[in-house]
This record gives C-alpha cells, structure tokens and sequence, in this order.
C-alpha cells in the first residue's frame, strides 16, 4: 500500500494517496457480512483473581511505547531521512516504505520461527537490529544503504512487536486478556501521535535529523544491553 501510496502521490500530487482510503468501503461491505458476534461464556473459575495486574503489565507496556516510537518514527520521517543522501520522489519515498514494510513482515516471521526463546532474548535480537538500523541511517551517504538500513531496523521492529504482545498475553489470565490486547494497541498507537512530535522537537534540540537517529541507535543498543543481561539472569 505504501509503494501506490507513492506512486498514486507520484501521478495526482500529494492528495493522490488518500484515494487508497476509499478502499475501508468494500472492506466495511465484507465485514458486515462476515464478522459475527461469538457467544459469551460465563466463567467463574477467575472470579477470585481481584484486580487487573497492573503491576506485570505496565513494564511491557512502557518497553512497548518505546518499540512504537522506534517503529513510527522512520515511518513518519522515512521522507526526510532518504534527503539525506539523495533528492527523492515520492514513488521513491513509496518503494523505500514498501521495502521497510517487508523487514516488519520478515521480523514477524523470524518471531514465528524463534517464539520458544524468552522474551529478554529476542527483545535482545529485536533491538540490536533496531539500533544497528538507526544506526545507519544516521551516517548512511547513499539512498541504498539508507533503505537497507531502515529495512534492518523494521526487520528488529517487527521481532519485537509480536514478541511483547505474546509475552503481555502470557502473563495474563483468560479473563483479563481482552482487555489487556486494548491497553497494548492503545499504547501502541499512541507512539504513532508521539512519533512525530518526539522527533521534531529533538531534531531541533540535537541539531539535525542524523543526530536524532543517532541518538535513538543508542537508546536501543542500551535497551538490547539490558535485555541481554536480563536474559542471562534468567537462564543463569
């Protein structure tokens, strides 16, 4: 969608890409005709549990938001960080998207392959790749290592999604899982309203877009510092 958002931008000018908004319409038709409403089971079992655990999920909650900033942000700079090398256009600024995209599928995929390991260690992997990524974008001087840079970091992004949801499920009683998935994608989506608004401030602060993503390559190669140690704790 990224990529035709860039060429529909490309061929009718920057209104172009909101036309792919038109297609919430037929998928609207379809979901009124196949969604259903599940039947609701009474269970008793966990009716003595008391409150929602809040203490367990708040610490994976903030490691999300974090994990969001670090997923919105080449989202929503992707533009400004490729004119760093190379005066792009926008059915560039679509492929590029298009390919960051496919490193979120391909981490999604590693996670499916890599599940059975323990949450610190493939939030280990996830942020290593994260910050090697950013990394990489902020000394990055050719449109190509660019976009393989933001693909390693989409790639380290889309581990650790699917790796803190699973681990916030886990950790959760049936009866409380519901509305633990709201808390999640709540803080989820609200790093795509901070994203922007983090980044520009500390663009401006730090004196340039390449110092900005310098500094958020350290923070997650201190955070994969810390998951590591946490997991050999763990194991040890």
């Amino acid at each position: 969608m990224i990529a035709i958002g860039g060429i529909l931008g490309e061929t009718l000018g920057s209104r172009g890409p909101f036309l792919l908004y038109l297609l919430a319409l037929p998928i609207a038709l379809v979901s009124a005709f196949v969604l259903f409403e599940p039947a609701v089971h009474e269970d008793t079992h966990y009716i003595d549990l008391g409150g929602f655990p809040f203490r367990q999920v708040i610490p994976l909650v903030a490691i999300t938001l974090g994990v969001s900033l670090l997923f919105y942000t080449i989202v929503v700079k992707l533009g400004p960080i490729l004119m760093l090398t190379a005066v792009v256009t926008p059915a560039i600024i679509g492929a590029a998207g298009a390919a960051a995209n496919m490193g979120h599928v391909g981490g999604a995929i590693l996670f499916g392959r890599f599940k059975s390991a323990s949450g610190p260690s493939l939030l280990t992997a996830g942020l290593a790749l994260a910050a090697s990524g950013y990394f990489g974008l902020s000394v990055s001087g050719s449109l190509y290592a660019s976009v393989a840079s933001a693909v390693c970091a989409s790639l380290g992004v889309g581990i650790m999604l699917p790796t803190l949801l699973s681990w916030t499920m886990r950790i959760l009683p049936p009866v409380f899982r519901g509305r633990g998935t709201g808390i999640w994608t709540g803080t989820f989506f609200l790093g795509q309203f901070l994203a922007p608004v983090i980044a520009v401030s500390l663009e401006v602060a730090l004196g340039g877009l390449g110092n900005l993503l310098a500094v958020y390559g350290v923070l997650a190669l201190i955070g994969a510092i810390v998951a590591f140690i946490v997991s050999r704790t763990q194991a040890g």
